[in-house]
């Protein structure tokens, strides 16, 4: 057991001195052997860390990837989560070095996670009778034409009981995404999206239709995480989440302060209509979550915006680049009417389009490669590669399905396969 010196070391051995009560004698005792627990835990930690970046001209580089798999779990169990007053912390880490443990990822919208992507957890609910998934196949889709059917990263037919160790008093349906044409194809429906984006889409399949000469396909392309913030699903986690935690009252007043003053139709977090207000107010939705990822908030122990968007994020989007696509594929309705009042309505989108589930390949597709042509324009006209994120989402590219981009198409999934194999 560690031994304490000083003023720490009077008080512990003034409390088990024989000359005072069992009952103190024993205090004094839990108390000596939990903070020699927490001595000893963290100059384990010490040595951990010196082996796993032990390079003194590289500090940054991991030379031990099993002493950093140990530190990793070790940071991840709550032991080294806080230090009392005499203990020395864990060293602080070179952004590099929290890279390498897992606490910086795109989710976090370039905030420091509060753990690990690898350590976080959710608890799903799957939906019965969902549709099962159709590997699309590319030569099929030959003679025709694909525009992008930009969407956020959310997963679909699953209900979301609970993030970390928060459980929900009401569950949030996960309703995609990506997969939500897989879930809405048997009602005729292929994709959701609020009624003027909706008819700019529908818009672009008629033009596509006069391109290609054969069938148009949407094809699904992913946009940032933080496209999520808008989402029913994301405010209602977020929502769930502060009701089952344990936040000060004047800080859920402060936030509802907030809240309020860019949004006056808000209640407040724990009116019983806060969740109906917020499914049906996308304007609201926006301002709940700008306020609630503020600091002083974030701080407060309000829920953290990055792990909830994890839990709402389909696994296999979670680490692919921008715009990548193809996860899903719709074969849509050149002239078809706006779906305005469909069978199913998605919570935060209350229009949808026509069209029937095709499939989707089995990982994501880079936007390269399913829309050459576009990116072939941007490269003849010199525009700027910084200026193509932005560009692709506004233009709608359509590209032809011809056989150069089928014979790219094809090349690309069979070197991706090879490399899983």
């Amino acid at each position: 057991m560690a031994e304490f010196t000083g003023l720490l070391g009077d008080v512990l051995g003034w409390m088990n001195s024989p000359l005072r009560t069992q009952q103190m004698q024993g205090i004094g005792g839990l108390l000596s052997s939990g903070l020699s627990s927490i001595s000893d835990t963290d100059k384990k930690y010490q040595e951990l860390y010196a082996k796993a970046f032990s390079d003194p001209r590289n500090p940054m580089k991991v030379t031990d990837q099993s002493a950093l798999s140990d530190l990793t779990d070790m940071t991840m169990s709550g032991a080294m989560s806080f230090a009392p007053a005499g203990i020395t912390k864990a060293p602080r880490m070179s952004a590099a070095q929290a890279e390498a443990l897992g606490y910086w990822h795109d989710i976090g919208a370039g905030k420091k996670l509060p753990i690990p992507v690898s350590q976080m957890k959710m608890d799903l609910q799957p939906i019965a009778n969902l549709p099962p998934k159709i590997i699309a196949s590319p030569e099929k889709m030959q003679g025709g034409a694909i525009v992008p059917f930009v969407g956020d990263r959310s997963a679909a037919g699953q209900n979301l009981l609970g993030i970390g160790d928060v459980k929900f008093q009401t569950s949030v349906p996960l309703e995609g995404g990506y997969d939500f044409m897989r879930m809405q194809s048997p009602t005729g429906s292929i994709w959701a999206s609020e009624k003027g984006a909706a008819q700019g889409l529908q818009n672009a399949v008629d033009r596509a239709a006069k391109v290609g000469g054969g069938d148009v396909y949407g094809m699904y392309s992913a946009m940032g995480p933080e496209s999520m913030n808008f989402n029913t699903m994301m405010s209602d986690a977020l929502l769930e989440q502060m009701k089952a935690g344990k936040i000060f009252k004047k800080d859920i007043a402060s936030f509802d302060k907030e809240v309020k003053a860019l949004r006056p139709e808000w209640k407040g977090v724990m009116h019983p209509d806060s969740r109906a207000q917020l499914e049906s107010n996308g304007a609201l939705r926006h301002a709940f979550v700008d306020r609630m990822q503020l600091d002083k908030f974030q701080n407060a122990g309000f829920p953290n915006i990055a792990y909830t968007r994890y839990a709402i994020t389909d696994p296999l989007l979670l680490n692919e680049p921008m715009y990548s696509g193809g996860l899903a594929i719709g074969k849509m309705k050149p002239s078809a009417g706006l779906i305005t009042n469909p069978v199913s309505p998605h919570k935060t989108y209350d229009t949808q389009l026509a069209g029937q589930y095709f499939g989707g390949f089995e990982q994501s597709v880079p936007k390269e490669i399913l829309f050459p042509d576009w990116y072939k324009m941007r490269r003849n006209i010199n525009a700027p590669v910084s200026g193509d994120v932005r560009s692709f989402q506004l233009s709608k590219p359509i590209q032809p399905t011809n056989q150069e981009w089928l014979d790219k198409l094809m090349n690309y999934l069979a070197s991706q396969k090879s490399l899983l194999d």
